[in-house]
């Protein structure tokens, strides 16, 4: 049976404590995160971060960045949280792209549609639902809800009213500055 070198010490040799954040300068995901193979599966560093320093990580829950930098591991810089918390702190310190002003579903990529297609559809009177899928290649569902203006709202990327209560409630719950 191989032997396998603690977790603590692989994870420490893969951080850079010289700045403020402890940086992972191991491999990371695709969205930046740190990662290290844990029983041969990757695991997100910041959440081993919080466990070497804080114990197991509650079920459900998600170990959030007060600092906003991805792949930081620095305990100090971490907290637990819904994903709800997740996201209402990104509202608030207004990283969100809908709180950016830069929420575009053009830019989703799920989206097979773009904005200029979704107006042209608006303006065709003449084709059926069908046709119109079959020539963007969606469904002719799709095109109705496009056309019934059930999805790609033009004020899309308005940030959320109800947001704010929430907003407000995380800011007084958590000490995030």
């Amino acid at each position: 049976m191989p032997k396998f070198r603690p977790i603590p010490i692989r994870f420490n040799e893969k951080i850079d404590k010289s700045g403020d954040c402890w940086l992972w300068i191991g491999a990371c995901n695709k969205d930046g995160y740190g990662q290290l193979l844990v029983d041969r599966k990757p695991k997100s560093a910041h959440r081993i971060a919080w466990e070497l320093e804080n114990g197991t990580i509650p079920d459900g829950m998600s170990v959030c960045h007060k600092c906003d930098t991805r792949n930081c591991v620095r305990p100090d810089h971490l907290f637990i949280g819904t994903h709800g918390d997740n996201i209402r702190d990104c509202y608030r310190k207004k990283r969100h792209p809908c709180v950016k002003g830069e929420y575009n579903a053009d830019r989703n990529p799920s989206a097979v549609l773009t904005w200029d297609q979704v107006r042209e559809i608006r303006c065709n009177n003449t084709d059926s639902h069908s046709s119109l899928g079959r020539r963007y290649g969606v469904s002719h569902q799709t095109i109705r809800a496009v056309r019934l203006g059930m999805t790609w709202k033009e004020d899309s990327n308005k940030f959320p009213d109800h947001m704010l209560d929430d907003i407000q409630f995380m800011e007084h719950k958590m000490d995030i500055s």
